[in-house]
């Protein structure tokens, strides 16, 4: 009784935890405690009293399956996981388990493909995940379904010699006892342990063994921890905690950018660019600031409810600090791409149909955001090339097995890039006159290649700029910004803008 009352309790605590902190789901997937409701449901197995009839066991097995197959059909990333959605497939399996002996569906379960598969199965799921990481890193591109087949055979290939070699003979026993002796398997897996773990803490400490790169390896280097580059390498945005200013006097700012994180990416651009004047920054994740009104729908967002509250809070002070500034230009960065929107006073949905109709209705919003801040300059800044899909430039750069060209540059043709270009060129057209449109493209494109690597990465992921990046951007949009700042009447703030 103690023991059951010990896993009730277990059981609605980390269900209860996982229903109260349900924003932060990347907390409740990856730590254990939170997942104990799971266990206890397969833990509760050992006090439930054994089928007394085949009927009951036929039931629960097919009811079980139909619960596992459920959550593999239909549940997606956007599944709130785990929380009370786990219920299915735990459910699922622990009837699975309850009824395995039914004599006519068990055989789903018994037949010699579904035994030969279980005995080998986690040797399938050690060896599944490394072969499919390196085969990607290889390869550089995503699976093709024949690569995909292939992988498959030869993932249950390893994982039976993994069962042949490995796991049966640790598990096989003589008359004298077990094959390989307790304490001799103690001594090789301490051994081994401390091997792995010796070489793992020194390519931690080489920075991933860089001296493999030859010449660019010591590229790469200038831009790793303790580099003297490695800020070039960052985020552009990296050291800007918004709401943040690249000056610290106590005054009004000349400049306020607002936007996500692709506003505040231009945070070591402005320091250097736009050095003299005082440019505030008002920014958070995924979260438009173009309309007044409008906010973004975060339904089926990983964290719904946080991303809503803080985006909320962030426009707030944005607009906030706009206000308090009234000689300030206005600079609106954003990942430009349709989003579902909902009003923030009455959450009436705003629907999106078409493109070209939601960039109309960004166009119409950024009027209405101009006029509400008394018809002031503003700058609206269009989205950044990426870098193609490659990821990080200086990861492309430091693959072992290749040099791809495209870790340099990659042609405007390329699907992503060009989907860029096609949107700046929807929310130009649709920005009113008033508003001065800036192309992220003009500063990193030229004769239809878009760079991703110069002197060094310009983007610090697929999407994002890197400091070196930002530079380059605001490099070619700061004499704009400083002659709207003139045109707006900026010099009474008692800066000369040069």
């Amino acid at each position: 009784k103690a023991a059951m009352a010990a896993l009730a309790l277990a059981f609605a605590a980390s269900l209860g935890a996982n229903l109260v902190l349900e924003p932060y789901q990347s907390t409740l997937f990856y730590l254990s405690p939170f997942r104990f409701f799971e266990f206890a449901i397969g833990a509760g197995l050992v006090f439930v009293p054994a089928a007394r009839s085949n009927a009951a066991m036929e039931g629960a097995l097919l009811a079980g399956l139909a619960m596992i197959a459920y959550a593999y059909r239909y549940f997606t990333e956007a599944t709130l996981f785990p929380s009370y959605p786990a219920l299915v497939p735990a459910v699922g399996a622990a009837l699975t388990i309850w009824g395995g002996q039914a004599r006519w569906s068990g055989l789903f379960l018994r037949n010699r493909a579904a035994v030969s598969v279980g005995l080998i199965s986690y040797s399938l799921y050690l060896a599944h995940w490394p072969l499919l990481v390196f085969w990607q890193y290889g390869r550089g591109e995503p699976l093709v379904p024949s690569e995909g087949i292939a992988l498959l055979i030869l993932t249950f290939a390893i994982a039976w010699a993994m069962y042949v070699f490995v796991e049966r003979p640790f598990r096989e026993r003589n008359a004298a006892g077990y094959l390989i002796l307790p304490r001799v398997y103690m001594r090789g897996a301490v051994v081994a342990a401390l091997a792995v773990s010796a070489i793992g803490l020194q390519v931690l400490a080489s920075h991933g063994w860089l001296w493999r790169l030859g010449e660019r390896g010591e590229f790469i280097g200038e831009f790793v921890a303790g580099g003297d580059r490695r800020v070039d390498a960052q985020y552009g945005g990296s050291g800007c905690r918004t709401p943040c200013s690249t000056s610290t006097e106590s005054r009004k700012p000349d400049v306020i950018f607002i936007g996500d994180s692709h506003s505040r990416q231009y945070y070591r651009g402005a320091k250097q660019a736009l050095a003299g004047l005082k440019v505030d920054f008002y920014a958070f994740p995924s979260c438009q600031f173009f309309s007044l009104e409008y906010t973004r729908d975060y339904t089926g967002y990983d964290d719904p409810v946080l991303y809503d509250s803080s985006c909320r809070e962030a426009r707030k002070q944005a607009f906030e600090g706009i206000r308090n500034a009234p000689d300030a230009l206005i600079v609106l960065g954003e990942y430009w791409y349709p989003v579902q929107m909902l009003s923030e006073a009455g959450r009436a949905p705003r629907t999106v149909t078409t493109p070209e109709a939601y960039y109309q209705f960004v166009g119409a919003e950024v009027s209405r955001l101009q006029k509400s801040f008394g018809n002031r300059q503003m700058v609206v800044l269009g989205s950044v090339p990426t870098s193609g899909g490659i990821g990080s430039p200086l990861g492309c750069f430091g693959d072992l097995y290749r040099v791809d060209p495209g870790c340099l540059e990659q042609p405007i043709s390329n699907p992503a890039i060009s989907e860029r270009a096609e949107i700046n060129d929807l929310l130009a057209e649709n920005l009113s006159p008033a508003v001065t449109f800036l192309d992220p493209f003009d500063a990193l494109c030229a004769q239809e290649e878009c760079e991703v690597m110069s002197d060094g990465p310009l983007y610090s992921d697929d999407t994002h700029l890197s400091g070196l990046g930002a530079k380059r951007v605001m490099a070619e949009v700061a004499t704009t910004i400083k002659q709207k700042l003139a045109v707006h009447g900026a010099k009474a703030s008692g800066r000369v803008i040069q």
